[in-house]
């Protein structure tokens, strides 16, 4: 009976396969868990793109000595043949527990299968989604010939039965628009037959209380030819509703530095007004007053 499990595809198996302790990445302390062979292989692609720095790819596995490539290529070559190849593949048997490893042990797994699992190499399909462990991709739902055949109608059918009835929306109702006021034509035809004025009569204005004003004529309206022309008076640049910044720590007065003799001048002062001989008038003492 022909294998239905032929040992190529026993590794594409077995790298989809979920471990349940998961993998861990060990590339520059990323410490990501991944769920397969697998998807650890996918990520450790993306990381590989990313290392690029100066033209130079960088293997960032601990304790790696081969850390610089040209390209990408030649770093994924190595990183697969490196670093990929020591993570342990499990035996894609439900309940297995061997491990293999991706591709020193290709002959050692087909062989394994064929000694210890040989009913996922000769039994029928629909028995070996039970006896294989869960895998991260799902399977795709697939419907076969027969029951296609079952949906497919083989007989005649008018036209009109098969297109779908017409849906209309339901049609919104128009805004009523405010009645017009109509003019009583009645009223402006009789006072045209009898030849009044049609304007209403000014002792019927409403405030017809108010009193009116006579307007001055324009003889006596004065006319102003001069004009003073002032400048808007100018805004202080800083904002007052906004506090001022405070420095830290407050800018102290400077004394000034004394001059030549300033301390001689000084002593002098003290002694004169030790003496009572300054009163603050601002009039230096004669020689004969001073002190000696």
């Amino acid at each position: 009976m022909p294998a239905l499990f032929p040992p190529d595809n026993v590794f594409k198996v077995a790298k989809n396969a979920l471990v349940p302790a998961g993998i861990t990445c060990e590339w520059n302390n990323c410490a990501a868990l991944l769920n397969c062979w697998q998807t650890l292989s996918k990520h450790l692609q993306h990381h590989c793109k990313y290392a690029k720095h100066e033209n130079i790819y960088f293997c960032r596995f601990d304790k790696c000595l081969a850390q610089n490539c040209d390209s990408y290529h030649a770093l994924w070559k190595h990183v697969e043949s490196s670093h990929l190849s020591k993570v342990p593949l499990p035996c894609p048997s439900q309940g297995c527990l061997h491990v293999f490893h991706y591709p020193a042990d290709f002959e050692l797994l087909s062989s394994h299968l064929e000694s210890s699992h040989p009913e996922l190499l000769h039994d029928g399909a629909s028995n070996l989604k039970s006896k294989l462990k869960h895998s991260w991709k799902p399977a795709a739902a697939r419907t076969s010939d027969a029951h296609e055949d079952q949906r497919t109608f083989s007989g005649s059918m008018e036209s009109h039965l098969l297109i779908t009835p017409h849906i209309s929306r339901g049609r919104k109702r128009p805004r009523r628009s405010p009645p017009k006021v109509e003019r009583k034509w009645v009223h402006l035809d009789e006072a045209a037959q009898v030849g009044l004025d049609p304007k209403p009569d000014p002792d019927t204005l409403p405030f017809d209380d108010l009193p009116v004003f006579p307007s001055p004529p324009p003889s006596d309206m004065r006319t102003f030819t001069e004009f003073i022309v002032r400048r808007k008076p100018p805004e202080p640049v800083q904002q007052l509703a906004r506090p001022q910044p405070v420095s830290e720590p407050p800018i102290r007065e400077r004394t000034p530095p004394r001059s030549m003799g300033y301390g001689t001048f000084e002593q002098r002062v003290a002694a004169l007004e030790q003496a009572r001989l300054l009163d603050g008038s601002g009039v230096w003492p004669s020689r004969e007053n001073t002190p000696t």
